[in-house]
């Protein structure tokens, strides 16, 4: 390995200790320049000189009453960071938890517009397996993506989109009046996650939970599906809440905050 010379050694260190002095700063969320010194361990003079080179530059703000906070600068690159995500880099990790702890296909869905459409599939290692496929646009009302979507809108949101798409009744298990709709819609809200029971096709259940983006928009989802037997002895053994915790994982890594 190429060795390292005394000034590229000295360049590094000073990186870490930038970088070291930024997430102390983010993490504390405010810190004074005693208190940076005592948590990093470096002299007065070295992070007072780190400190007003992190200001000059945008990265840091010093307030009146000496402190020091993140500036514009570490909110605009967060923010370029967190636009730059892939959402299906980022889900693909939970969707293969949900496979191998429940042996179904797991499908990613993303809004747009008035639509669902599926981005991702991992299928079922079973042969026998039901599922949708990469590029299939889903329903609103009677598929678990679309529900789980409809759970996070307003009641306005959803009377329009009720008054957009017409509810056929795919099966004799479609739902397809507004009330028998917005009570599910209630259910979903209480407990996390959807349920198509048999209401695309018979045979056939989904369980799904919306993902939101950074902004708290319900702009994805995540769904387990399979033969409804195979749903329904997963529901017992905890797929419900597995798929909303799926979910929430992908929120977080978007940049959603939810207290």
């Amino acid at each position: 390995m190429p060795k390292t010379s005394d000034s590229e050694a000295g360049q590094i260190r000073a990186v870490d200790r930038v970088i070291g002095i930024l997430t102390l700063i983010a993490e504390h969320q405010e810190m004074t320049l005693t208190e940076v010194v005592r948590a990093s361990g470096l002299s007065e003079a070295t992070v007072f000189r780190y400190l007003g080179a992190l200001v000059g530059h945008g990265w840091l703000v010093r307030h009146p009453s000496g402190s020091y906070s993140l500036g514009i600068a570490a909110f605009h690159v967060g923010q370029r960071a967190v636009a730059n995500l892939d959402v299906r880099r980022l889900a693909r990790p939970v969707m293969e938890d949900l496979r191998e702890e429940y042996g179904e296909t797991v499908n990613l869905a993303v809004r747009q517009a008035d639509a669902i459409i599926v981005v991702d599939c991992l299928e079922s290692p079973s042969q026998i397996r039901r599922g949708a496929s990469i590029g299939e646009q889903d329903q609103w009302f009677s598929s678990g993506l679309g529900k789980s979507i409809l759970a996070c809108l307003s009641e306005p949101d959803i009377l329009r989109l009720y008054g957009e798409h017409e509810l056929v009744a795919l099966t004799e298990r479609t739902l397809t009046t507004l009330p028998e709709l917005l009570a599910d819609i209630r259910k979903v809200r209480t407990r996390g996650y959807s349920v198509d029971n048999e209401e695309s096709e018979i045979g056939l259940m989904c369980v799904a939970s919306a993902i939101h983006d950074r902004h708290g928009e319900p702009r994805y989802a995540v769904s387990v599906s399979g033969p409804a037997e195979r749903i329904r002895l997963a529901l017992k053994r905890g797929l419900g809440d597995g798929v909303v915790k799926a979910a929430r994982i992908v929120s977080e890594g978007l940049g959603w905050c939810h207290f």
